[in-house]
C-alpha cells in the first residue's frame, strides 16, 4: 500500500491473538520499511522493535506505552526528510480479536483501540488516522 497524502501505513490483520502484540508487529513492520533507505535512523525505530520483541516473548505492554509509540512513530515520520506526515493504521479483520477479547482472554485489547482512537483525534499536525474493517 502506497503512501496516501503523506501517510504511511501500517497494516495490521486480527487474528486471535493480543492486539498488543499485533500493533506493535505491525507498526515495527511498517517503520522498517519507512526507515529502510534512511542512514540516520530515528531512537523510536529501535523502541518499536524491542517492544515487538517483548509483546512477542509474552510481556506485557501497557496501553499507554505503545500508543505513546504510535505517536512518537508519526512524529519522527513528519520529522524525516521525505514528504511523509504521519500514520495511516488499518486494523483488518478487528473482528478476531474482538473475539478473543469477549472470551475474556485479552481485556487490554478494547482498551487500547480507545486509547489509540483517542490519540489519533488529538494527533493534529502528525496525524494518526485509524481505521478498524
Amino acid at each position: 500500500l502506497a503512501p496516501f497524502e503523506g501517510l504511511h501505513p501500517v497494516l495490521i490483520t486480527g487474528q486471535p491473538e493480543p492486539i498488543e502484540r499485533l500493533m506493535l508487529e505491525g507498526l515495527a513492520r511498517s517503520h522498517d520499511q519507512f526507515w529502510s533507505k534512511s542512514k540516520g535512523k530515528p531512537d523510536i525505530l529501535h523502541e518499536v522493535r524491542a517492544s515487538a520483541v517483548r509483546a512477542a516473548d509474552g510481556h506485557v505492554i501497557p496501553s499507554r506505552d505503545i500508543v505513546s509509540l504510535f505517536e512518537r512513530a508519526s512524529v519522527a515520520i513528519r520529522k524525516s526528510q521525505t514528504d511523509g506526515s504521519g500514520l495511516l493504521v488499518i486494523l483488518d479483520e478487528a473482528g478476531r480479536v474482538l473475539e478473543q477479547a469477549a472470551k475474556g482472554s485479552a481485556s487490554g485489547d478494547i482498551h487500547l483501540l480507545q486509547e489509540l482512537a483517542e490519540a489519533a483525534a488529538r494527533s493534529g499536525d502528525t496525524p494518526i488516522v485509524l481505521v478498524v474493517t
